[in-house]
């Protein structure tokens, strides 16, 4: 139906003024991994709401190696990219980390977390929006 569609509206004038020129890529869904080794394959998460028991601390970032299944934590009042890297350098396998999969947080589209990324050679991936049980490890 899509290319009936198409080829229609390749064909007459105001069609074409009126659609737009170029058409975006799409995109292939795929499953990560398995991974082959510890620390090529990051998921992380950030959950929020612990203000309300008296603590000073609001959020708490997860970050779970796809291979071990261990998981590292922290705390934090905000979820600024400062919080992020430290739990990233808190593993102490940066320079094993190839990926990490997360959801579309503004803090990990920030500049600071993509330079970051990029120096550590860390493929950021992000989950698609209203697909949560895409994010694996962190839904449960």
């Amino acid at each position: 139906m899509d290319q009936i569609v198409d080829k229609f509206c390749k064909q007459y004038e105001i069609c074409i003024k009126n659609k737009s020129r170029t058409r975006r890529p799409i995109g292939f869904m795929s499953k990560l991994g398995p991974a082959k080794k510890p620390f090529e394959i990051m998921s992380f998460k950030t959950v929020g709401g612990f203000s309300n028991n008296n603590s000073p601390k609001k959020f708490m970032h997860i970050l779970i190696d796809h291979f071990s299944r261990a998981f590292f934590v922290s705390t934090s009042k905000t979820q600024r990219s400062d919080d992020i890297i430290e739990l990233i350098d808190s593993t102490g396998e940066t320079d094993s980390i190839r990926m990490i999969l997360a959801d579309r947080y503004p803090v990990l589209t920030s500049k600071e977390i993509q330079e970051y990324a990029r120096k550590k050679n860390i493929k950021l991936i992000f989950i698609s929006t209203d697909c949560p049980s895409s994010n694996g490890l962190t839904k449960g």
